[in-house]
């Protein structure tokens, strides 16, 4: 028998939504040590999730790891930031 679990829903949070070239923007989520209650072979379990990393994309070409980030854009233009969290 097996049961799925699913971390919560990651969000993405920026300080500012517009900016000038060249100005810093810091990013966060909301990724953070939680719990989740299921059933495995009918008894209730609790699933630990634990971000043991963070991995961004700036959609410029631009990476970067940690918990938060910040990312000064060179030009003009409408870039997706997105976070990939690993979890143990």
């Amino acid at each position: 028998a097996e049961d799925s679990f699913s971390p919560a829903a990651l969000v993405v949070t920026a300080s500012d939504s517009e900016v000038t070239p060249g100005t810093s923007v810091g990013f966060s989520t909301n990724a953070v040590l939680h719990y989740k209650t299921g059933s495995l072979l009918g008894k209730a379990t609790d699933v630990q999730f634990v971000p043991i990393q963070t991995n961004w994309s700036f959609g410029d070409g631009s990476n970067s790891a940690g918990a938060s980030a910040n990312h000064a854009f060179s030009g003009f233009g409408r870039f997706e930031v997105s976070a990939t969290v690993l979890i143990r």
